[in-house]
């Protein structure tokens, strides 16, 4: 993903707070962001900020730091966007 397209979503769809180069999400928001490992994906869960550079993302949880290459960033994931409590979605749920 390149950093421009990162940056767009950010700001239009889930309303980040910018300093300098830190994107902070806001406390309800849960994302997720998915990282290319050769075949697979490596989730990064409740991610807190955002630092974008021009050559690399620093991605921020609440216990570690991820230093990432921007084309090495596959999607980032909004948990719960669209979807209602009990809405119909495919799947096993427990209510």
């Amino acid at each position: 993903m390149n950093t421009d397209h990162l940056v767009s979503v950010l700001t239009e769809r889930f309303d980040v707070d910018v300093e300098d180069d830190e994107h902070i999400l806001p406390q309800d928001c849960a994302v997720t962001a998915l990282l290319k490992t050769g075949a697979d994906l490596l989730h990064i869960n409740r991610v807190k900020v955002f630092e974008i550079r021009d050559e690399s993302i620093t991605i921020v949880t609440k216990e570690s730091e991820y230093f990432v290459d921007p084309k090495d960033l596959f999607a980032v994931k909004l948990e719960g966007s669209r979807l209602g409590q009990g809405d119909s979605r495919p799947g096993f749920r427990r209510e």
